[in-house]
């Protein structure tokens, strides 16, 4: 498998009304803000 060149990826808090933040647990990296990138094949408007 050849690595792509440019990765489009995008993170980003989320926070409530009452200054909660929305944290997501991963297998790899433990909690973390939320985000994610395209895949290859997807629409970037859209995913």
């Amino acid at each position: 498998m050849e690595w792509p060149i440019h990765i489009v990826a995008a993170g980003g808090y989320v926070f409530d009304r009452k200054g909660n933040i929305l944290l997501v647990k991963t297998h790899n990296r433990g909690w973390d803000c939320t985000g994610g990138q395209i895949e290859e094949g997807e629409d970037l408007e859209y995913g």
